[in-house]
């Protein structure tokens, strides 16, 4: 709880501080609560569990438009369900460390194998799933219209900027066709004519 609870300070002050100075922040909070025991409402437990369900159905519902299998669902919503009971934590707030050592438990209480462990480890992230998270961090910044085709269209036209030759930028992107890569080199190209037009013409 206390964790959490520094994770989301630290994460609301990111823009107002710098990489040392967030980890100062954190060191004295953690200094701070070290001997304080945070209780949390019994209103905010019953609102936590209601987001965990909120975003279950909601993935479980779009694993079932994929076409999984209902057996298949319900592994995924049992396996789920048992990690958030576990750890009594709203979603939002659970971490990678968080689920290492759930799985870790698991295995050792269990005695589960490598491959059990592996696929509770595996709720696959789709093409979607990035796009939503990457939508989240541009909002979080300020950022509009972030998605990660930006980032692939300007790393290319960087490249090209740069002088990397068309062919290497080709296969950087995995383009099947060169003609694909060539429309880098005409953003370019705009890019040139209008530089030209602002400072000469």
């Amino acid at each position: 709880m206390k964790e959490n609870i520094i994770q989301a300070i630290v994460a609301k002050m990111q823009r107002d501080l710098d990489c040392r100075q967030m980890g100062q922040l954190k060191a004295i909070l953690a200094s701070e609560l070290q001997n304080v025991e945070i209780v949390e409402k019994k209103e905010c437990a019953n609102q936590q569990a209601q987001e965990n369900e909120h975003i279950l159905n909601s993935f479980i519902s779009a694993k079932k438009i994929e076409g999984c299998s209902d057996k298949t669902l319900a592994y995924y919503c049992n396996t789920i369900e048992r990690l958030l009971s576990t750890l009594s934590l709203a979603i939002c707030h659970i971490t990678t460390t968080d689920i290492r050592t759930y799985l870790s438990n698991y295995q050792e209480e269990h005695q589960s194998s490598k491959v059990t462990i592996d696929n509770m480890r595996r709720t696959r992230l789709t093409i979607s799933g990035v796009e939503v998270r990457i939508r989240k961090l541009g909002q979080a910044l300020s950022i509009p219209k972030v998605h990660p085709h930006k980032f692939r269209r300007t790393l290319a036209t960087m490249a090209i900027d740069k002088g990397m030759p068309i062919e290497q930028v080709q296969r950087l992107l995995g383009h099947v066709r060169i003609d694909t890569t060539l429309q880098y080199a005409i953003v370019n190209q705009n890019n040139v004519k209008m530089a030209h037009k602002k400072y000469l013409g």
